[in-house]
């Protein structure tokens, strides 16, 4: 296990720098506070929450930390940023007792960056915060905020308090007066949330019944299953005292074929090359082996049959649009749903004696969970996907003086349906 840790934190390091090599540097305008206008390049850290602050190396190489105070505007392809004095709401949500008890909105005025979501003659803007959305619209030459408010509302009936969620939907109101005069466009408001792909779907009506197509596209969290289907081959080995099933020293390899399902959950930052690959599947792995005890020969069989859970990072490289090159590490969780442990003794003086039967794992039945470490390759064509992955669990050992590891190489064919 040291050892596979130290080559997952080598991965880890030579990964980290591959991935800061990318084009994260984005060609940009920026427009000063005096109005000048400079070009360069901007660092685009691609999380969700809008920054604000924003590395700038302009094309002479001078390096400005550009921030809502001394820039007016950044423009670039993936990234429009916007210094506005606004107002955003501060009112606690994260928790029913945190809640106020007020359906008021409660904001706070700053200047700030937004980033344009939606260009056109409606244009939505957006400040998200570490816990908040706040969406904008354009109107009177200056950014409006939606009002949305989830607070707790008294519920009770007895003398017994009782609070519930209450919400405060101004923004439908607001967003009524936005599009007036579009009847198709306000059709669809009443079915809309306070959620950035919910209104980026409204504005997309309003730009068809208008005639427009100007709409930046929102970077959204996607959910993408899967089938999975391969081969495993794996090893085992014991290391302690001499419980019977440590005195062999060369099991044999187990092949097995491997089924799972797949549920891949791409994060929404920058490119989406970021993901949490997520697998269910059953493993099937048998070893064997002999080891001699005086006038005995001793024939060891361990079948053990496991449900097993892959929790991975996932780092993808678009090689071309239709396939990408992608590399995963994380963890394992193996649980064992049967097992099978035999130990056949011959006496090697009488060859007619029938050999007896007798437990592999002595005093204790093996352990019914390991957890592992996993690192694997792979590359993708469209939906169809060829991967190679490593993986070294604590194997079925159930005693604390016997170490037991169980190194398993995997290569599988994985198809995503959606």
């Amino acid at each position: 296990m040291k050892k596979l840790n130290l080559i997952l934190w080598i991965f880890l390091s030579v990964l980290t720098h591959t991935i800061y090599g990318q084009t994260v540097w984005l060609d940009a305008k920026v427009i000063t506070n005096e109005m000048d206008t400079l070009s360069g390049k901007i660092f685009d850290k691609g999380i969700p929450k809008t920054p604000q602050s924003v590395d700038f190396v302009s094309d002479k190489g001078v390096e400005i930390e550009l921030t809502p105070k001394n820039t007016y505007k950044i423009i670039s392809s993936d990234l429009t940023l916007w210094s506005q004095k606004v107002d955003h709401e501060v009112s606690a949500s994260h928790s029913l007792e945190a809640m106020s008890d007020s359906s008021g909105v409660e904001t706070k005025n700053e200047q700030l960056f937004v980033k344009k979501i939606i260009g056109g003659s409606r244009p939505l803007y957006m400040y998200r915060s570490t816990t908040k959305s706040n969406f904008y619209i354009f109107e009177n030459e200056k950014l409006v905020l939606l009002k949305y408010k989830v607070y707790k509302k008294d519920i009770s009936k007895t003398e017994s308090i009782r609070y519930a969620k209450a919400y405060n939907k101004m923004y439908l109101g607001q967003l009524s007066y936005y599009f007036r005069g579009h009847p198709k466009t306000i059709s669809k408001i009443k079915y809309t949330k306070h959620h950035i792909s919910s209104l980026q779907r409204l504005f997309e009506v309003y730009q068809k019944e208008v005639g427009e197509n100007e709409v930046i596209d929102v970077v959204r969290m996607k959910v993408k299953f899967g089938i999975t289907a391969g081969q495993t081959s794996s090893s085992i080995n014991f290391e302690g005292p001499m419980q019977p099933v440590v005195r062999v020293e060369n099991y044999s390899r187990s092949s097995a074929f491997y089924p799972a399902i797949s549920l891949d959950v791409i994060l929404p930052v920058k490119n989406q090359k970021w993901s949490i690959y997520n697998e269910f599947g059953l493993i099937n792995s048998k070893y064997e082996g002999q080891y001699q005890s005086s006038h005995y020969t001793h024939d060891v069989m361990l079948d053990f049959n496991y449900f097993q859970m892959m929790n991975m990072a996932r780092y993808t490289f678009y090689l071309t649009e239709s396939s990408k090159l992608f590399l995963n590490f994380g963890l394992t969780n193996s649980f064992m749903t049967n097992s099978k442990t035999e130990r056949w003794v011959s006496y090697n003086l009488d060859s007619n004696r029938p050999p007896d039967l007798n437990e592999a794992f002595i005093g204790s039945d093996p352990r019914s969970h390991a957890m592992g470490l996993i690192g694997g390759v792979g590359i993708r064509y469209k939906k169809l996907g060829i991967e190679y992955r490593y993986e070294s669990n604590g194997g079925p050992s159930p005693w604390s003086s016997v170490k037991s590891t169980i190194s398993r190489n995997y290569f599988v064919v994985n198809f995503q349906i959606n």
